[in-house]
């Protein structure tokens, strides 16, 4: 009966419990950040932060096992930023990655605005067929979204002001009834983190 016992606890002691890991993603601009993970989508306002947990499987003595799950994540003004072997970011930015997790592990995550932004918010009762921006610089016109039903929104990073690049930007969006609604423009310099935002009672051009 002993040696029973002792099996069992020997068992009990090589299998483990159950083990988790979290993500604690920290909010550091003053904008939206969405973020969707293990099928979960989730809206994570400015200044806020978001613990999620992930389950890692069961402990075991032998090896420390290893979960990946895939993360998206972008904000109104953030966006994951490529990093090379000494720390320093390259200007190339991404939404999505892979996240390799220990047992029992805390990632902390913090989203620093790397942007400036705009947002539309269709409360104009008609379909917007395109949403597009221009830059004062730049000799090409954007198309942010197409096809936003109403109650819904769109939002795109944007290249922020600084004194060695006084870009500002135009904003214009398209409805199905062919009309059409200017925004922005000369004088609309944007800062890092500043979200320019639009609906139906936006000033126009």
């Amino acid at each position: 009966m002993r040696k029973l016992f002792f099996l069992i606890i020997v068992g009990i002691s090589l299998v483990g419990c159950s083990t988790q890991a979290e993500i604690n993603i920290i909010n550091r601009t003053n904008n939206n950040l969405y973020i969707a993970l293990e099928g979960e989508s989730y809206v994570l306002e400015g200044s806020e932060n978001k613990v999620i947990t992930i389950d890692t499987g069961k402990r075991n003595i032998f090896s420390e096992e290893i979960t990946k799950v895939e993360l998206q994540l972008e904000g109104e003004t953030f966006m994951m930023q490529l990093g090379d072997p000494y720390g320093y970011v390259t200007g190339e930015y991404y939404n999505t990655t892979d996240l390799e997790l220990k047992q029992n592990e805390t990632r902390n995550i913090y989203c620093d605005p790397t942007h400036a932004g705009f947002k539309v918010y269709n409360n104009f009762g008609k379909l917007i067929s395109s949403i597009k921006y221009f830059a004062n610089n730049d000799t090409m016109d954007h198309v942010c979204a197409t096809d936003l039903e109403e109650e819904d929104f769109a939002f795109q990073q944007l290249r922020y002001y600084t004194d060695g690049d006084t870009i500002y930007y135009t904003f214009e969006l398209n409805f199905d009834d062919g009309s059409h609604n200017v925004y922005g423009g000369p004088g609309n310099l944007m800062e890092l983190d500043e979200l320019f935002y639009i609906d139906k009672d936006t000033e126009k051009k």
